[in-house]
């Protein structure tokens, strides 16, 4: 070996390690100490508090988007795209989970975000995995136009296929707009944060150019409406930790167990408290 490439070999394993802790941090860490500063977690610190201590394997961590449609998307190709996605556990139970990292294009999904949880969705019904996202997303990313409005229809169209095989939980950790809204009310059940988690399809800027009508976040899509008038909302908690908890709780209501039956369903699932009030005024 020559003294070039044994010279070579420590700043390759630099270089390596540069580019992981950029993908720790792939929106950058600017971003991240404004997280800090709001008192809100990253994506990677949601997962890390949901699920069993080392259990996660992530899924296509360095993919990103190679599209130059403009030079905004060319300047920000960050790695993972924006979506960290994996399987993990829960008490032992294995789970599908994946989070939208909002400092990469405030969470927006494009068509390679979108491709990853497809890819995480399909292993979920394959497997009869139950799926928990942790959502904080602007949507479908639209910088890319028709790729990502695309590959956020196929999500969708996978999150509709998975309704009848495996229970699917959304915790809204911020804002949800747009195909992201969508997203969650199909889901299962949908949690958000108090004061913090926001669902609509589109803003108020957009709302009061199109109506005329004036209002805020808040009556658009906040906790409170969504918790007693729309009924999108399940469960309203305190903060980020406290909904992490409430998902985990979740997932011990279920009585998973193998079955010896003809029906697809491997999960059967059982429930400790009633889904549909035994009268109408109740």
């Amino acid at each position: 070996m020559s003294n070039d490439d044994a010279s070579s070999k420590p700043d390759a394993t630099s270089a390596h390690r540069a580019y992981e802790g950029r993908v720790d941090v792939a929106g950058g860490r600017a971003r991240y100490r404004r997280l800090e500063r709001l008192g809100r977690m990253s994506a990677r610190a949601r997962i890390e508090m949901l699920l069993d201590g080392d259990s996660f394997l992530e899924l296509q961590r360095y993919h990103r988007h190679e599209r130059d449609l403009d030079d905004a998307l060319t300047a920000t190709r960050a790695p993972g795209d924006g979506v960290i996605c994996g399987i993990g556990a829960i008490h032992g139970h294995p789970v599908a989970v994946y989070a939208h990292d909002v400092t990469v294009w405030r969470g927006a999904v494009g068509e390679v975000g979108a491709e990853k949880i497809c890819r995480l969705l399909d292993i979920a019904k394959e497997r009869s995995l139950p799926v928990i996202t942790l959502a904080d997303s602007d949507g479908a990313r639209i910088a890319e136009g028709a790729y990502a409005i695309r590959g956020y229809g196929d999500v969708i169209k996978r999150t509709i296929a998975l309704s009848d095989h495996v229970p699917q939980i959304t915790l809204a950790c911020g804002l949800c707009v747009g195909a992201a809204a969508y997203n969650a009310a199909l889901t299962d059940f949908t949690a958000m944060v108090q004061d913090q988690s926001f669902m609509f399809i589109t803003g108020a800027r957009v709302t009061r150019a199109m109506t005329g009508e004036e209002v805020d976040i808040a009556d658009l899509g906040g906790d409170a409406l969504h918790a007693r008038t729309t009924g999108a909302c399940h469960a309203v908690l305190e903060s980020e930790g406290a909904g992490i908890e409430w998902v985990k709780r979740l997932l011990l209501t279920y009585a998973l167990r193998q079955v010896e039956s003809d029906d697809p369903l491997l999960c059967v699932l059982e429930f400790e408290f009633p889904l549909v009030p035994e009268t109408e005024r109740a």
